[in-house]
């Protein structure tokens, strides 16, 4: 699955260590799990908070 946008590049797959595509346990070291909520009228869907990173005042990231 490749998107192409403006100038012919590719949309970048990967931000501050989280890769789309990849299961979240693979990012247990930049996540912390505990805080998995799910979002709201997309029950399927959860959002789990980053720990500390550099160049981010915060994060969440959603996986499902």
């Amino acid at each position: 699955m490749c998107a192409a946008v403006a100038g012919g590049a590719e949309a970048p797959r990967t931000v501050a260590g989280i890769t789309l595509g990849q299961p979240i346990r693979n990012f247990a070291g930049i996540v912390v799990m505990e805080t998995a909520l799910p979002v709201r009228y997309a029950e399927n869907l959860y959002e789990v908070e980053t720990r500390p990173i550099e160049g981010f005042k915060t994060g969440l990231v959603s996986y499902g």
